[in-house]
C-alpha cells in the first residue's frame, strides 16, 4: 500500500530533480515519461525520501506543479 503523500520542500525539490535526470537521460521522448522513466521516478523518489509512492500519486503531483507554474 503506498504512504499519503507528504510533499514538504525537500520532497519536491528531489522529485524536480529526479524527473529533470529523467527528462535528460531520454525517457521523456513524447513530452510523457515513458516506462522506464516513470519506474526509475518511483524508485529513485522511494530511495531519496523514504516514501512509498504510487505512480498515479506522482503524476498528480507533476500535472498539479505543472498547472502552478506554467
Amino acid at each position: 500500500m503506498a504512504d499519503k503523500a507528504d510533499w514538504c520542500d525537500a520532497n519536491v525539490r528531489h522529485f524536480i530533480d529526479i524527473c529533470k535526470g529523467e527528462i535528460e537521460a531520454g525517457n521523456r521522448p513524447l513530452g510523457f515519461f515513458n516506462r522506464t522513466g516513470w519506474k526509475n521516478v518511483i524508485s529513485k523518489h522511494e530511495e531519496k525520501t523514504g516514501q512509498k509512492l504510487t505512480k498515479k500519486q506522482l503524476k498528480n503531483k507533476w500535472d498539479n506543479m505543472k498547472k502552478e507554474y506554467t
